[in-house]
């Protein structure tokens, strides 16, 4: 277990997500950045745009739009855009999901996990799912680029850092942990990787576009929907199939 002694800066950490959280007491991890799954678009090419995955459906984007090449990204997001948990092991839900991300999947260019950055950056797609920090980070280079979390909610995750039992210098392993928690580093590390340190003290020392950016800091309500990708247990192999039926399809 970490050492609490030496971690007087995870005083700082945001109370509200440590109720979400797998570790809320910080036994063995402290949370380090937290990701979440979005929606970005061209503002100059996407008309009337909403925070949807109905706009997946757009037929005016057609070729133009890309999802994420993983199986619980995608099914993920069918399933939240019926209301269903995207952790869901249910036979029926998966099918509706499956049947939507078929749907999806004639209308898009692709499925892909990297050159979506670059094909939004350089306007050859419009309209993209992916990790919000690597979409921000694009869209500080070109401003015609919104990113948002979809309002039916999506995946959100926490990096975590926890010091290995085998270690040999826990006093520096907490010392970088305690370092890395302080709020004013906390600041700079966001500033730079556009990911959110879930540090309460550092909200209040952001910048204002910042704290107002609704990919990184989404409306309660919006968050409430947001879920972790949990692991499957033996309905994997359901999961796995109706994955292997969506890329089958044509």
């Amino acid at each position: 277990a970490l050492d609490h002694a030496q971690l007087p800066n995870i005083k700082h950490v945001d109370a509200d997500y440590l109720k979400r959280a797998l570790d809320p007491a910080m036994t063995h991890s402290v949370p380090y950045m937290m990701a979440s799954t979005c929606l970005g678009w061209l503002k100059s090419k996407v008309g009337d745009a909403v925070p949807s995955y109905a706009m997946l459906d757009r037929a005016d984007l057609k070729g133009r739009i890309t999802l994420l090449d993983d199986m619980r990204e995608v099914l993920g997001a069918a399933l939240r855009s019926h209301g269903h948990s995207l952790n869901s092991t249910d036979a029926s839900q998966l099918a509706q999901a499956r049947d939507t991300a078929i749907r999806w999947k004639k209308n898009i260019a692709k499925f892909d996990n990297e050159q979506y950055k670059s094909g939004i950056a350089s306007g050859e797609f419009h309209l993209v799912q992916g990790y919000a920090g690597d979409l921000l980070q694009v869209a500080e280079e070109n401003g015609d680029i919104e990113v948002q979390i979809p309002r039916e909610g999506s995946a959100f995750s926490c990096d975590d850092l926890c010091i290995l039992t085998s270690s040999t210098n826990q006093k520096l392993a907490h010392a970088f942990i305690n370092f890395v928690t302080d709020p004013a580093n906390a600041v700079t590390n966001m500033n730079f990787i556009a990911y959110r340190a879930p540090n309460s003290s550092a909200y209040q020392m952001l910048s204002e576009d910042f704290r107002g950016n609704q990919a990184l800091f989404p409306e309660t309500e919006v968050f409430a929907k947001c879920e972790p990708i949990d692991d499957l247990g033996d309905a994997l192999a359901l999961w796995t199939k109706t994955w292997d039926e969506v890329k089958a399809a044509s």
